[in-house]
């Protein structure tokens, strides 16, 4: 228990201090995030959905077609075996 403990405040205490410059820009700030770290993120958070669509356009057919083989094994044994039986 203590260990998890003592990890969990340490990867807390790592976010904290890779975190805080992100909102220390400077005075034009004053308070809120500057408008260039807005749209570093904005063009970060659009990268990685182009990027997740991209992924998904290769696995979706992939997946479906293993899926699809499958299911039509599952039910070839499912026929062989009733024609055994009966």
């Amino acid at each position: 228990m203590k260990k998890k403990l003592i990890v969990l405040l340490s990867v807390l205490t790592l976010a904290a201090l890779l975190v805080a410059p992100c909102f220390a820009t400077g005075a034009e700030t004053s308070g809120s995030l500057s408008s260039d770290l807005t749209s570093a993120f904005s063009t970060g958070f659009q990268q990685v959905a182009a990027n997740v669509t991209q992924i998904l356009v290769v696995i979706v057919p992939i997946a479906l077609g293993i899926v699809g083989i499958i299911w039509v094994s599952k039910k070839a044994i499912g026929w062989f075996r009733s024609m055994s039986r009966g």
